[in-house]
């Protein structure tokens, strides 16, 4: 079925344009005034977005407004593109979407509510939620359609998102013993098909609500949420597992996020540009978006960590007429002696070190030295963690966990590989596919003051990429099969 919109008039009236400083924003021209365009995937040459562009609810009860499937061809960069239902066969008489698909367009995942006979067009949610259905692509139409294993008719399971390899499914609910009122959760897959629910913890999820989740073929994982702190109402996160553990959603800047409901996020892996939802014009709407080029000045060379260091005692009396020994000790583990010792700390952090001066003659003490804290910390700067070497044809992982920078805020991290700098987050992987020296260059922007300045640091470091693993020094290999395990 074929819809008819005067776009033209749509275009000229409801299209906006916002310049950013990282971001050039545009309201999609298929999103209108009066009605709610939100949650766009993409499908083929195209976005599937939901809509109730041609719904009427005649019921007061719910108060609810009923959304469908729509399908938007973008193949052509025409600039009024057509609008028609995605699939007539996924189109039921009550809510439709979001949805969800596998690479290769053949498995889908969507909401739907788990009655769509009419007479449940009057209940609320509470009564028929909202659960996650699965349809396949067979000969040209969308078959087979089957509810979700862990639906259940006493909350919703909502905003379904596939990771590109089809073997993780995320998704919001609002389901028992979670953080608050919808937390972010996935299911996994394996032989025996999807395995129970997971909460995604609470790095992710807060007392309020977090939902829309979209995960990248880089593992990050975009969601919506109004409990982290940010500008108001729903705002755009993202996050990244590293070591097991999801590091500190980041809070997408000004121009996505707003002082409305922000939402519906897709993007390609640099962040470079895609699509969201925001009712900042008093509608649901979607918005098209792309990163503008961001430049810094200067680069520092990075300062690697010092772990090693020479201690001595200029305090201690001239002990020259007598025969004397200095015991240090580390940690209350480690003792060396002399009257000048180095040290090698095994991390970062505070350690006792203590210094016992004995007589060598009677072996015994003249002087004990209080017990004293050591700290070994971080240079204040921004931090490069990750490989000094490595082979051709292998991802490298950096992240800048151990970024130490007290009275800065970061905001936005861009790292350059040679190919300019793109917002990759906290964690970012690099392939090379040649050997030699590189720079990575990392910078980071602050939050925006009152007048809307912000700082911007900036660092290097040097990488050598080797042919293979042979000419990799021996400990830098070990480090390297340490980190695949």
């Amino acid at each position: 079925m074929r819809i008819l919109f005067i776009l033209t008039y749509l275009y000229v009236s409801f299209a906006s344009t916002a310049q950013d400083e990282l971001y050039t924003i545009k309201t999609v021209p298929f999103s209108t005034s009066s009605k709610s365009e939100f949650s766009p995937i993409w499908h083929k040459e195209g976005l599937v977005f939901c809509s109730n562009i041609r719904s009427k609810n005649p019921f007061s009860f719910s108060k609810r407004k009923r959304y469908t499937l729509y399908y938007a061809d973008l193949s052509n960069n025409n600039q009024y593109p057509s609008i028609e239902i995605f699939a007539n066969e996924l189109t039921s008489k009550l809510n439709d979407g979001p949805i969800t698909f596998n690479a290769n367009f053949t498995k889908a995942y969507f909401n739907r509510n788990h009655k769509v006979n009419s007479i449940f067009k009057s209940f609320p949610d509470s009564i028929n939620p909202l659960g996650i259905f699965s349809a396949q692509w067979i000969n040209g139409r969308w078959r087979n359609i089957e509810p979700f294993p862990y639906n259940n008719p006493h909350y919703s399971l909502l905003t379904p998102a596939l990771t590109p390899d089809g073997n993780r499914l995320y998704f919001a609910s609002d389901m028992p013993e979670g953080y608050g009122d919808t937390d972010i959760y996935f299911c996994d897959r394996d032989s025996t098909g999807w395995l129970p629910p997971i909460n995604a913890g609470p790095i992710i999820n807060t007392a309020g609500n977090e939902s829309y989740p979209f995960i990248t073929s880089e593992g990050k994982l975009f969601f919506s949420s109004d409990g982290h702190p940010g500008f108001g109402g729903k705002d755009i996160f993202y996050s990244q597992i590293f070591n097991g553990n999801w590091v500190k959603p980041i809070h997408l800047s000004k121009g996505i996020n707003s002082p409305y409901d922000d939402f519906g996020f897709i993007t390609n892996d640099s962040i470079s540009e895609g699509y969201f939802s925001s009712n900042r014009n008093k509608s649901d709407d979607i918005f098209h978006f792309v990163a503008n080029l961001l430049t810094f000045d200067e680069c520092v060379i990075q300062k690697e960590k010092e772990f090693c260091f020479i201690f001595n005692d200029e305090s201690s009396p001239n002990y020259d007429s007598i025969s004397v020994r200095y015991e240090w000790t580390f940690d209350n583990k480690i003792t060396k002696d002399g009257f000048s010792v180095c040290h090698c700390f095994p991390s970062l952090g505070k350690y006792n070190v203590r210094l016992l001066i004995k007589d060598n003659l009677i072996n015994d003490s003249i002087l004990a030295q209080t017990t004293y804290e050591f700290e070994v910390k971080n240079k204040e700067q921004i931090f490069i963690a990750g490989p000094s070497e490595y082979p051709v044809h292998k991802k490298a992982t950096f992240n800048t966990l151990n970024t130490h920078l007290p009275n800065f805020s970061i905001a936005e991290y861009y790292w350059n590989f040679g190919d300019g700098f793109i917002n990759q987050g906290s964690i970012a992987h690099k392939t090379y596919e040649k050997a030699g020296k590189y720079t990575v260059e990392l910078g980071v922007l602050g939050q925006s003051d009152s007048l809307g300045y912000r700082q911007k640091k900036c660092v290097s470091k040097l990488i050598l990429i080797h042919e293979d693993f042979q000419h990799l020094p021996a400990k830098n290999v070990g480090n390297l099969e340490k980190a695949e395990q």
